[in-house]
């Protein structure tokens, strides 16, 4: 075993010596499993295992908003009247939104700011994707930005995403940012001026049954957020482009194929329906429970299952949000810092103010750095091994999960991951 983990002492020399050799023993099964299972995931080909919709005919539409309303798109031409701006943002999703905000508090005025996205409105990931069951796994008293700001309570614990759109718009409302968005709209080109200290950008707005709109704009400052979870991606399986049935991507919901809708998922449509859903991803979980409701069959496809623990959704009680989290000045900050301090692999924090799976996931700190993590490549295999260890009971308690649910123990078996 690697010398950053001790097992616990035993009585005996013997028994000391045989539990270790079963540790590595059963160490050394999962780290093969893991690697069987990750070697399904990776692909020699990368992103070329994807049809890209901006080049495929058929699959053009994809890439459509669904959700737009072009009377109340702005006209790019008419927004950069001098064609010019003192802040351009690209992207309109919450880190958009923060850049405008932190500036028009920094004294930069709405008028001087525009933000522009692809999207018809505010939202970013979550203005496009609308699919039945969409909620953040991330507690919204932590996620929504600016709630100690905004004063805004959100409703559940983990809210829905209908929730988290209309939350970015109060946000552009509060700051006065509604008529600083440049809808419709992709930056092609960014040039740096020097003679000027500017950057010239060019832009291109489309609207429906319009032609294109290019135009050239100056800005002193740019801020690139324009995020990575906004496009549809297609698996480049064979049969996909000869495929004569109805089919789109989860991120561009078509409720006038299954009936219902974001606030109200009673896919009536589906009833006498054959459908299928390929993939198993976070997406994929809160979407087949509403699929399986409606539709006559179901078709779940699956290449690597997900892992999937529970999630304690309830709503918001006002008089405990009151009393247990809205405590104090900068009590979001707080809590904030008290979330990310509970992944480590150090001493934990002696309270857990959020107190959910994520924060009794401590390994995950390989994700956010760990000042106690390695200082060399040397030190790499062995921390990597101590993390393993801390999560091996948390992702066994995980699989034992899925036996209490799925009767048949070879599908429990196939719905276990590793």
């Amino acid at each position: 075993m690697s010398s950053l983990y001790n097992p616990p002492s035993t009585s005996t020399p013997e028994l000391a010596h045989q539990d270790k050799a079963t540790d590595e023993k059963d160490a050394l099964s999962v780290q093969e499993r893991y690697k069987e299972e990750r070697s399904k995931r990776l692909k020699d080909e990368g992103n070329d295992q994807f049809i890209d919709i901006s080049l495929s005919e058929k699959f053009q539409h994809f890439d459509n908003d669904p959700w737009v309303d072009n009377s109340s798109v702005k006209d790019a031409q008419k927004m950069f009247p001098d064609n010019r701006c003192e802040l351009l943002i690209l992207g309109a999703g919450f880190g958009g939104l923060l850049y405008a905000i932190r500036m028009v508090e920094a004294g930069i005025s709405p008028e001087n700011i525009r933000i522009i996205d692809t999207a018809g409105g505010f939202g970013g990931t979550w203005y496009f994707n609308r699919y039945p069951g969409i909620a953040c796994d991330i507690e919204s008293y932590l996620y929504l930005p600016l709630l100690e700001e905004t004063g805004y309570m959100p409703k559940h614990r983990y809210s829905y995403g209908d929730e988290i759109r209309n939350y970015a718009n109060i946000m552009a409302e509060k700051w006065n940012l509604v008529n600083s968005a440049v809808f419709l709209t992709k930056a092609e080109k960014m040039v740096w001026n020097e003679e000027n200290k500017e950057w010239e950008v060019d832009l291109v707005q489309h609207q429906k049954s319009q032609p294109a709109q290019r135009l050239k704009v100056q800005s002193r400052f740019v801020a690139m957020v324009s995020g990575v979870l906004h496009w549809p991606k297609l698996p480049g399986i064979p049969g996909i482009s000869d495929y004569q049935g109805d089919i789109f991507h989860t991120s561009r919901w078509n409720y006038s194929i299954t009936g219902g809708s974001q606030e109200e998922p009673s896919l009536e449509k589906l009833k006498d329906k054959r459908v299928a859903i390929v993939g198993t991803g976070a997406s994929a979980v809160q979407i087949i429970p509403h699929l399986a409701k409606w539709s006559k069959h179901l078709y779940v496809v699956q290449r690597t299952p997900a892992s999937v623990d529970s999630r304690d959704q309830r709503k918001t009680d006002p008089e405990w949000f009151r009393k247990e989290v809205t405590t104090t000045a900068g009590w979001q900050r707080e809590r904030s810092r008290n979330f990310h301090e509970q992944f480590t692999t150090e001493k934990l924090p002696e309270v857990n103010l959020v107190n959910d799976q994520w924060t009794r996931a401590n390994a995950m700190v390989a994700l956010g750095g760990n000042p106690a993590g390695p200082k060399s490549m040397e030190e790499l295999p062995g921390y990597m091994e101590l993390l393993q260890t801390i999560d091996l009971p948390r992702q066994n308690r995980i699989r034992e999960r899925v036996e209490k649910f799925v009767i048949d123990p070879a599908t429990a078996d196939a719905l276990k991951s590793w």
